[in-house]
């Protein structure tokens, strides 16, 4: 009885794989991790902040044909988030034309 009771106790019901016999399996990113921009990205939207407002830059990257993270066109609201997300100053003044006076 007692090399019975041993054989059940002792019969492992979940075996414990091994690890370096497993694929180790790469799993997709999470959404969060899925829709954010990209650091060259969000440099890109600071050097275009420099020279030109929110309008201009939206503007010029849907002529680039250029997406948001989640496929969209991009739109004004799209590039107030990221530069408020990555404290990028807006334009801090327009550019004086050769015709304007004043």
């Amino acid at each position: 009885m007692r090399s019975i009771v041993h054989n059940i106790v002792s019969f492992d019901l979940f075996p414990r794989a091994n690890p370096n016999s497993l694929a180790r399996k790469r799993l997709p990113p999470n959404r969060a991790e899925a829709v954010r921009y990209r650091d060259a990205f969000d440099a890109h939207i600071r050097v275009l902040a420099a020279t030109h407002d929110d309008d201009e830059i939206v503007a010029l990257l849907n002529r680039a044909d250029r997406k948001s993270s989640s496929g969209r066109r991009l739109a004004v609201a799209m590039i107030r988030w990221i530069r408020h997300k990555h404290r990028i100053q807006p334009q801090s003044h327009k550019p004086v034309h050769e015709n304007d006076n004043g």
